[in-house]
C-alpha cells in the first residue's frame, strides 16, 4: 500500500488536523497511540475498521502534511511537529483506552512482552503490565541474559501487588544476580526479603493482639479460634459442680470422732 504525493501545506499541524473528517481524525489519533511509526495493519486491528478505510484516512492525513510515506508498503511515519501536536490534544482516558487495545492486540500475536508490559502500563493496568514484565524477565533468563532478566523482574516487582507475587519475583532477581556474578545483589534481595517477611509477620502480630472472639477482625487472626476454645473449656470448667464435703458420718470414711470433716479428694487418715 502506498501514499500518493501530495502538495505543500502551509497551515499549523493542529489546524491540519481537525481539518480531517471525525472518522479519519479517530484513526490518526489510533496511529498516533501506535507509535511515531505505525503500521495499517495494526492501526486496521486496534480500530476494527477495514484496511482500505485506514488507507484512505492516511491518505488524506498524507495530502495535509501529517504522515510520510515510510518506503514499507505497511509502514507510515507522522510527521514530528505533527505527532507532537496530535499527542497533547488527545486526552488520557482515549490514551489509556486505546493502549489497552494496542497490548491486548500484542498480546494476541505473541508480540514482545517487554514492549506489551509498557503499553500495560500505560493503559493503568497495574497487574497485567507486572504479568509481561515477568514473562519477558523469563525470556531473558532462559536466553542467559541475566542482567537484562533483573532488570524486567525489578519492573514487575514494581507494579506487584500481591505478597506471594513479590516473594516469588524477589526469587528470580536473586537467581539473575547470583548466575551474572552480582552476589552482592542477590544479598540486598535477600534482606528486602527478610524486612518484608518481618514486616508482615508483626502486622499479624498487631491483629492478634487487638482481635477478640466477637471483634470483626478475629478471623483475621490465626489464634483467634484456639483462644476461643481456651476459653469456652475454661467457662465449661466453671460451671461444673464442685465436690462436696463429707462427713465422719460418711460411708466412704471409718467413723473418727475428731470432729472434722474431709474431701472426698483428701487421703484417708492414718491408722484407719
Amino acid at each position: 500500500m502506498r501514499l500518493t504525493v501530495p502538495g505543500g501545506t502551509a497551515s499549523s499541524p493542529r489546524t491540519r488536523f481537525l481539518a480531517l473528517e471525525p472518522a479519519n481524525r479517530e484513526i490518526v489519533i489510533a496511529a498516533s497511540v501506535v507509535g511515531s511509526t505505525f503500521s495499517i495493519s495494526q492501526v486496521s486491528r486496534i480500530t476494527e475498521r477495514r484496511e482500505s478505510d485506514v488507507l484512505e484516512a492516511l491518505q488524506r492525513a498524507f495530502e495535509l502534511g501529517l504522515v510520510s510515506d515510510t518506503g514499507d508498503p505497511n509502514l507510515v511515519s507522522f510527521e514530528s511537529e505533527a505527532y507532537e501536536t496530535i499527542r497533547k490534544l488527545v486526552l488520557t482516558p482515549r490514551v489509556r483506552a486505546l493502549q489497552s487495545r494496542i497490548a491486548q492486540d500484542m498480546e494476541q500475536r505473541l508480540g514482545d512482552p517487554a514492549e506489551t508490559a509498557e503499553r500495560w502500563l500505560a493503559a493503568g493496568e497495574k497487574a497485567k503490565a507486572c504479568a509481561a514484565y515477568e514473562r519477558a524477565g523469563d525470556r531473558c533468563f532462559a536466553a542467559g541474559d541475566d542482567r537484562e532478566a533483573q532488570r524486567l523482574f525489578r519492573s514487575a516487582l514494581n507494579e506487584s501487588a500481591e505478597d506471594a507475587e513479590k516473594s516469588r519475583l524477589r526469587g528470580k532477581i536473586a537467581d539473575a544476580a547470583v548466575r551474572a556474578g552480582r552476589p552482592v545483589d542477590a544479598v540486598l534481595v535477600a534482606r528486602a526479603q527478610l524486612v518484608s517477611l518481618e514486616n508482615r509477620l508483626v502486622q499479624k502480630l498487631r491483629l492478634s493482639e487487638s482481635a477478640t472472639p466477637s471483634s470483626p477482625s478475629a478471623h483475621y487472626c490465626s489464634d483467634a479460634a484456639p483462644l476461643a476454645a481456651v476459653r469456652s473449656a475454661r467457662s465449661r470448667a466453671a460451671s461444673r459442680p464442685r465436690a462436696t464435703s463429707v462427713t465422719r458420718s460418711s460411708p466412704n470414711w471409718p467413723k473418727i470422732d475428731d470432729g472434722r470433716s474431709y474431701s472426698m479428694h483428701d487421703p484417708p487418715p492414718a491408722g484407719s
